[in-house]
């Protein structure tokens, strides 16, 4: 069998204290509520988001409980 997810699909990042980034390494790439991040590219994830696996019905809520203002 093909696996569609990686050992290490994608990584996040929080960046300024305040904003998440998602930056993926997967040559299958991911989908940030169904906008499609290929392999190597980084997208700033919006404070609510469903990240799917492609070719899969796996998915990962995601919700930043951070408030706008940095963390120092």
């Amino acid at each position: 069998s093909i696996s569609v997810v990686s050992r290490i699909h994608f990584e996040l990042l929080l960046i300024n204290g305040n904003e998440f980034h998602l930056k993926c390494f997967s040559k299958n790439g991911i989908f940030v509520n169904n906008n499609y991040t290929k392999m190597s590219s980084t997208t700033i994830l919006p404070k609510q988001c469903i990240l799917r696996f492609p070719s899969t019905n796996l998915c990962i809520s995601f919700s930043s409980l951070l408030n706008n203002n940095s963390i120092n």
